[in-house]
């Protein structure tokens, strides 16, 4: 546990200095660990405006797989447009080299401005984009022409399905983890993932090199006291 909580640390970290970079990549206000922050249109996190890519990394806490993240964003512009929302490092992201369906099985679900459901998606299926691949078809996408405006999309578990409006779900998840969302145009389902959020991913699951060879330093040194200890002894 304690390991995981200094994974979770650097994670926030190196999350802090990848949003600096050329395409901003936000973090889910909640945390890991946390839920309520962003679970109403009227505390929706602002994801940004449309034409563009709009980034973030976040979860479904651990603790409460009924946690439903909410985020706005709007679209501008004189005609309709092609939006993609992309759910990608969720699903399987713990074995990715298998098909376990182990990690968050995400839904996805788009309201209008006024929180009117207009679409919602549970898993891609097969094959799976790009960002989900080869194993993640429980991540969620969704394609969808809007015409410009403000708009609203709430991640969440299955099976926390909206009853029709954004205040309505039927709290009803059974997974929780991480994911990472994208809202797009111009790049459709063959877009590649986020390089940042792979990044996240794997600072999360998996401890960088400076930190195991600080660990096994303290490893090393707890053992020569505990030597040096029996040698006195």
């Amino acid at each position: 546990m304690r390991n995981k909580q200094t994974i979770m640390a650097l994670t926030m970290i190196l999350g802090s200095g990848i949003a600096g970079a050329a395409q901003a990549l936000l973090m889910d206000t909640e945390g890991a660990t946390t839920s309520g922050a962003n679970d109403t249109a009227a505390t929706a996190q602002a994801l940004g405006s449309l034409p563009g890519t709009l980034s973030l990394f976040g979860w479904i806490d651990r603790n409460d797989p009924n946690d439903l993240d909410v985020y706005s964003f709007s679209l501008a512009g004189s005609s309709p447009a092609t939006v993609w929302f992309d759910i990608d490092f969720a699903n399987d992201i713990i074995t990715p080299s298998s098909d376990d369906d182990d990690g968050l099985d995400s839904v996805l679900s788009v309201f209008d401005a006024t929180g009117s459901l207009i679409d919602a998606n549970d898993d891609v299926g097969f094959p799976p984009d790009p960002g989900s691949g080869p194993n993640g078809d429980f991540d969620s996408f969704l394609e969808l022409t809007l015409d410009a405006g403000d708009y609203f999309v709430a991640v969440s578990s299955f099976s926390n399905f909206s009853n029709g409006t954004l205040d309505d779900f039927q709290n009803d998840g059974s997974t929780s983890g991480q994911y990472c969302l994208e809202v797009r145009t111009g790049a459709g389902f063959d877009a590649p993932a986020n390089p940042q959020c792979r990044e996240l991913t794997f600072t999360e699951t998996v401890p960088e090199p400076a930190t195991l060879a600080l660990l096994a330093v303290g490893i090393a040194g707890i053992g020569y006291r505990r030597r040096r200890g029996l040698m006195t002894a």
